[in-house]
């Protein structure tokens, strides 16, 4: 989990083009978004986050643990005030992209529960600086661990890719091991350590890479 940070100047993109591990989907598409295959981790579907998604939101928050509360709002809190979740959910989709992702597996066994999210992942841009984006991550505990943060990870940075973003900014917490792991396995650097010491920033500058996939944030809010 990784939780809101503020703004930053832009830097120019990567030069050098690395390999993403990008997975499959299938068409045609729809609005139901689409079955990514993770590997050992299995499917995942994702789709961008819709204003009706307020109470699922509320719902995925209390599946969360207190500690992958805080690691998110870094602070705690004992459920999603609704004022929040709307204002998390009724986004512009231009400044503020979301995908939420659901265990595809899951949906697909007898009595599964479809629209049970499992993750969310966040682009946020403010108006006088487009080009940078401020990074949100959360997985509910039970699929951590699963190779969904690497998977999203690479999804936000084609989805970044094609929306001329050039920089991602992300906070978290010193104690978060496995968020400032994935994040240096991506390219990122430690910019600002915050003087209490708990909290760390670091910049991701977005490569070249395959945008595709990225593309399909918008894809999937115009399909059928």
């Amino acid at each position: 989990m990784i939780g809101p940070l503020g703004a930053m100047g832009s830097n120019d993109r990567h030069d050098e083009t690395i390999g993403l591990r990008i997975p499959k989907w299938e068409l045609p598409l729809s609005r139901d978004g689409v079955v990514l295959d993770i590997g050992a981790g299995g499917r995942i579907r994702v789709r961008p986050i819709r204003a009706t998604d307020r109470a699922a939101l509320i719902e995925t928050f209390a599946r969360l643990s207190p500690t992958s509360r805080h690691r998110r709002f870094f602070s705690q809190m004992n459920e999603l005030p609704e004022i929040w979740a709307e204002k998390l959910t009724s986004i512009d989709h231009s400044l503020h992209r979301a995908w939420v992702v659901f265990d595809a597996d899951a949906e697909a066994e007898p009595g599964g529960s479809p629209e049970q999210g499992v993750a969310i992942a966040r682009l946020v841009s403010q108006a006088e600086d487009p080009t940078t984006a401020e990074l949100a991550l959360a997985i509910v505990d039970d699929h951590q661990g699963r190779g969904i943060g690497r998977a999203l990870m690479d999804l936000l940075l084609s989805t970044a890719a094609i929306n001329d973003i050039d920089v991602i900014r992300a906070d978290t917490l010193r104690e978060n091991k496995a968020m400032i792991h994935l994040l240096r396995s991506r390219g990122a650097v430690a910019v600002v350590d915050r003087s209490d010491g708990a909290v760390v920033s670091y910049d991701l500058r977005v490569p070249n890479v395959d945008e595709t996939t990225g593309a399909l944030y918008d894809l999937i809010r115009r399909a059928p």
